[in-house]
């Protein structure tokens, strides 16, 4: 007896061979189709945007530019991106029955269908192997709450065509669906499982792929049929997608954008995405994947040469394409889209597949004659009549294109006039299009580029046939199949001159982007160079197409004077194309004004990186208007070798001290030389602020600094408020009173380079090391600057100053101490800085002045005067200066006076008895202790005369007057002047011509002046010389006398008498004969002579 199965065992039997059907028919191998890929063990997903409901403009063309070329908003720019999440949302969500996933050919729609029909598989269990299956959208629909019995993927290019022209050809809603596909079917059964689909259509879902291969149209008029009814293809899905049939079940199309933006408002998917292309970092993930071993380097390769491909690769089958020319040529990969498709196509004509079919350069040149006309046109879809114009079978070509419908028996009958075709990418026909053109004659190519080349559609084949003519790197074994290019250098011209036309009437942005990226396929310096001066746009928007094809000019311009993008929406996207694009190009850009864009972190990440790949040692960079922060700034200078000339961040509102601390960061890390801000009025900075700001040479201005309310002010916090309120140019400092601060030498040096200080009550610092002139000039700076009460310093016994640290240190009102201020050879101070010499002085409490070879002068000398009014010197050096002349002897006169001088040298000063008399009359009231003029070999009689009067008058001590030719003329003038002078020391060492009477002159004046002390060392003493002097000493006591340098030989033993003689009537207590030749005899005998006086008796 025959078995015969239960209804329901029927209905089982058909829901399980669909869910098993739809199972084998989803699995999804990207890489199957193409020799030498490996297969991924991961999915990736394009980026998903939900669509406005309502489709307008150019979205309802056939032919538009695809993504990667689109450099204005395409659909994938309009709408919200959402997540995967939200798309298994609308699966499961009731109220929406209705789905549409829209994209352009290649980027994966129905790669997501098939994954999309599997995951629904897979999360109701509906396939015994499918339970363990994993994936992304079967791992949300998991979670939701619809449940589905029944899921249908059914390809539009699959389904039975029928136009029910006739009776016997119109099909029923189950003949289309299930009928056709069901072999091994009895009626009865697909019958039952048919009305289960019916009566549970809440369980079912049905996924349609690619409405834009359906050979049928759902335009024009359509009868509503009940499930039963028979009708044409195009009926049925329209009683479908209406919901006249199914009305509970969820449906799911795809197709390209322009079949779905032609539907009548009824046939309109309430819900819609678009596909938007693969994430960046999904880009690199598949890439490598597919390339295995090769494919980490590859990309890296990628990124460095050409990143603009990237972009492209966006859409999947384009990276796949991208993938097999670097599988195939590894060493040389291209770098523009002509190249990655020139070597496609020499791939496929080189392979063993094409070669077998024969006339495939034949056939390939037709297919370029099909593609111009489609693209002139503004088509994508060709019927079998378009190939039978160019002389070709779709079995010729069918590695080319995608022909439609399958190999299913109901369409047969079709194939000859309704056959629709389109190429797997639409770049195909682009690059075939551009081919057609430069293998066109020079007067039909002269024509073509004069009137056509330049409208819009044609914009895309533009690029590529710049790529075909002009650039280089294209190696001719590619080309060779494909295009001689005769007269290339003529085309070239042509091609030139109307880009140099084109460029210069373009009114529109987005024109001017489409010819940057023509530029870059073309990869000639010289004309990029040329034709692009600068990149200028404001109030712009554009995609990530258009960035790449700016920032792909940029990249080989060499030089741009001007790279402006105000106000132009700039995000994450466009910034990672102009970073990846600009990465290691080294390009010189003047300026970069990107003001007026409100961008977040990690845009400006981006921008740092890409603007660490750009000479910037002349760039100025424009970030006015960009609502900066602190953190927006730190992502901005993560790159360490950003390197900016002007930086503008003015008209930044609400510039805070954190953010004001990151721009002073950034702009002393890359060596900013102008920092551009809007004066900051009023900032509070904590200590850890000052600390950190202080570390930066570059910051903005500030009006009032607030550094009130810190911890207690040390050492190093002092110091770096004066850095920043130095640097950041401050009017207002508010601090809190320094009551003791203690600085060590290194701070010192280091504070007194800025001016803007806080205030200090007492400044210590002592026990540093021996203070330098440049110390003490620094100890004044900061001390007068800190308005210092109590300054504490360590003695300073000697300075030396040149007229630059003179001329500093005058300025300074609060200086240390300093006992010895020596500013010898300082022949250039002039008036004003004897004024800054005098001023020293008096606030340094100068104890004594050096100023030899100085060239000083009357003025000089009177501007020193008045700065000194309240100084006292104890010493006082002007020699060396022999140009006094009598008007500044005056005013060394008053110096010495007002200053209450003590020991004053005039040595080597060509002095004269005009000056002597000039000092004298200025010298009434001082005292002098020491009085020098030695060497002054000039004096004369009258001088000498001058000389005794200011000894007596000044009450001088200790008088010197070595080596300077004195005569007993003088000496008797000088005595004349000296009756009430004493002298405690009296030196005329190294005259060696007074002779008798001068030295006889020289007692008298010892006698008269009961001088204590006799230095008359290398006098070229005899004995006779010698006995004048004894005979005019006679009631004289000399307690020290030098003799030393006079020669024994030159006086004898009558000599020797003769000083033992003196120290015996003088009373000498000291003799000093050094260096005077005696010979052990003489010694001897000289000794004993002196034996009984008690003198201490010096020689050599």
């Amino acid at each position: 007896m025959k078995y015969i199965k239960s209804p329901g065992q029927r209905v089982k039997k058909f829901i399980k061979y669909f869910n098993k059907r739809t199972w084998k028919e989803t699995e999804v191998k990207i890489a199957e189709n193409y020799k030498k890929l490996n297969e991924p063990d991961f999915e990736v997903h394009p980026k998903l945007k939900k669509v406005p409901n309502f489709y307008e403009g150019q979205m309802a063309a056939e032919y538009k530019k695809e993504k990667g070329f689109a450099v204005t908003e395409g659909s994938e720019e309009i709408g919200q991106l959402i997540t995967m999440n939200k798309l298994s949302e609308q699966l499961s969500d009731e109220s929406c029955n209705y789905i549409a996933i829209t994209g352009q050919a290649g980027s994966g729609k129905t790669t997501i269908m098939k994954r999309v029909s599997r995951s629904v598989v897979v999360a109701n269990e509906l396939v015994k192997k499918a339970r363990k299956a994993k994936g992304t959208f079967s791992q949300l629909l998991r979670k939701k709450k619809r449940q589905f019995r029944f899921v249908h993927h059914f390809g539009f290019k699959d389904m039975p065509v029928s136009n029910a022209t006739r009776p016997e050809e119109a099909l029923s809603p189950c003949d289309l669906l299930f009928g056709k596909i069901a072999p091994g079917f009895k009626n009865l059964e697909v019958e039952e499982g048919y009305e289960w689909v019916i009566e549970h259509d809440y369980e079912c879902i049905f996924f349609f792929d690619g409405l834009d291969q359906a050979m049928w149209d759902l335009q024009g008029n359509h009868n509503k049929m009940n499930y039963f009814d028979k009708s044409s293809t195009a009926t049925i899905m329209y009683n479908i997608l209406t919901r006249n049939l199914f009305p509970r079940a969820k449906i799911v199309i795809s197709s390209r954008e322009h079949k779905i933006a032609s539907l009548p408002l009824e046939l309109r998917p309430p819900f819609i995405t678009a596909l938007a292309g693969l994430d960046p970092e999904d880009i690199k993930k598949l890439f490598i994947s597919v390339l295995g071993e090769s494919g980490e380097e590859s990309w890296n390769r990628l990124t460095v040469q050409s990143p603009s491909l990237i972009q492209f690769s966006s859409v999947p089958l384009f990276l796949l394409l991208n993938a097999i020319v670097h599988k195939f040529n590894p060493a040389n990969p291209p770098d523009t889209m002509t190249d990655v498709m020139i070597q496609i196509l020499h791939i496929f004509m080189r392979s063993d597949h094409a070669q077998e079919r024969g006339n495939i350069k034949q056939n390939i040149r037709k297919l370029m004659k099909m593609s111009f006309e489609g693209t002139k046109e503004k088509r994508v879809i060709f019927t079998i009549d378009d190939l039978k114009k160019v002389g070709l079978h779709s079995d010729d070509v069918r590695d080319l294109i995608i022909k439609v419908p399958g190999n299913n028996m109901l369409s047969q009958h079709l194939m000859e006039g309704d056959n629709l075709m389109f190429f797997s990418h639409q770049i195909l026909q682009e690059i075939l299009a551009s081919l057609y053109i430069a293998n066109m004659d020079l007067a039909t190519f002269q024509s073509f580029i004069t009137e056509e080349i330049h409208d819009d559609h044609w914009s895309v084949v533009l690029r590529l046939l710049c790529g075909i003519i002009f650039n280089q790197d294209i190696k001719t074994e590619f080309l060779k199949d494909l295009t001689t290019v005769k007269d290339r250098e003529a085309k070239k011209a042509l091609l030139r001159e109307s880009l140099k036309n084109k460029m210069s009437q373009c009114t529109r942005s987005y024109q001017k982007l489409e010819l940057f990226g023509a530029l870059y396929e073309a990869n000639d310096a010289e004309l990029i160079q040329s034709h692009v001066p600068e990149i200028n746009f404001e109030n712009e928007s554009f995609n990530a197409a258009g960035m790449y094809a700016m920032s792909s000019v940029m990249r080989r311009c060499g030089h741009l004077e001007q790279f402006r993008l105000v106000k132009c929406d700039l995000n994450a996207e466009l910034m990672k194309c102009l970073e990846l694009n600009l990465k290691g190009s080294g390009v010189k850009v003047s300026k970069i004004d990107i003001s007026d864009n409100q961008m977040n972190e990690e845009v400006f990440k981006s921008l740092g990186s890409a603007l660490a790949s750009i000479d910037g040692n002349e760039m100025e960079l424009k970030l006015q208007m960009c609502e900066l922060t602190k953190e927006k700034i730190d992502a901005l200078r993560r790159n360490s070798g950003l390197k900016i000339l002007t930086l503008d961040v003015r008209n930044n509102s609400n510039i805070t001290s954190d953010l004001f601390v990151a721009i002073a960061k950034i702009a002393t890390q890359s060596e900013v030389k102008n920092l551009l801000t809007d004066p900051c009025k009023k900032l509070h900075l904590a200590t850890e602020q000052l600390m950190e700001l202080s570390k930066w040479k570059s910051c903005g201005k500030i009006y009032t600094l607030d550094v009130r309310n810190n911890s207690e002010i040390t050492s190093d916090l002092f110091l770096a408020i004066a850095k920043v309120a130095t640097r950041s140019e401050v009017k207002n400092l508010l601090t809190d009173p320094c009551e003791v601060l203690h600085l060590t030498t290194d701070q010192l040096m280091e504070l007194s380079k800025w001016k803007t200080c806080g205030k200090i009550h007492t400044l210590d610092v002592r026990n540093n090391s021996k203070i330098t002139s440049d110390l003490f000039l620094a100890i004044a700076k900061v001390a007068t600057r800190s308005e210092v009460e109590n300054l504490l310093t360590d003695p300073c016994e000697e300075l030396h100053l040149n007229s630059e640290q003179l001329m500093e240190l005058g300025k300074w009102k609060t200086c240390g101490k300093l006992d010895k201020l020596v500013v010898n050879e300082n022949k250039d101070l002039g008036t004003a800085g004897w004024s800054e010499v005098g001023l020293v002085v008096t606030q340094c409490q100068v104890k004594a002045l050096e100023a030899r070879y100085c060239n000083l002068t009357a003025e000089g000398m009177k501007a020193f005067k008045e700065n000194t009014r309240n100084a006292k010197l104890d010493k006082l050096v002007v020699s060396h200066n022999s140009n006094l002349g009598t008007a500044c002897w005056g005013e060394v006169g008053l110096v010495v006076t007002q200053c209450q001088v003590k020991v004053f040298k005039a040595s080597y000063c060509n002095l004269t008895a005009g000056g002597l008399k000039a000092f004298k009359e200025n010298t009434r009231n001082a005292r002098l202790d020491k009085l020098v003029v030695s060497h002054n070999s000039n004096l004369g009689t009258a001088c000498w005369g001058e000389v005794g009067l200011v000894v007596t008058q000044c009450q001088v001590k200790v008088f010197k007057a070595s080596y300077c030719n004195l005569t007993a003329g003088g000496l008797k003038a000088f005595k004349e002047n000296t009756r009430n002078a004493r002298l405690d020391l009296l030196d005329v060492s190294g005259n060696k011509n007074l002779g008798n009477a001068g030295w006889g002159e020289v007692g008298l004046v010892v006698t008269q002046c009961q001088v204590m002390a006799l230095e008359a060392r290398y006098c070229n003493l005899t004995a006779e010389v010698i006995k004048a002097f004894k005979e005019n000493t006679r009631n004289a006591k000399i307690e020290f006398l030098d003799l030393s340098g006079n020669q024994v030989s030159k006086f004898g033993n009558e000599g020797l008498f003769t000083i033992s003689e003196i120290v015996l009537q003088c009373q000498v207590e000291t003799l000093h004969m050094r260096i005077c030749g005696f010979n052990e005899d003489l010694l001897k005998r000289f000794k004993a002579l002196i034996a009984d006086t008690g003198v201490e008796f010096a020689s050599n």
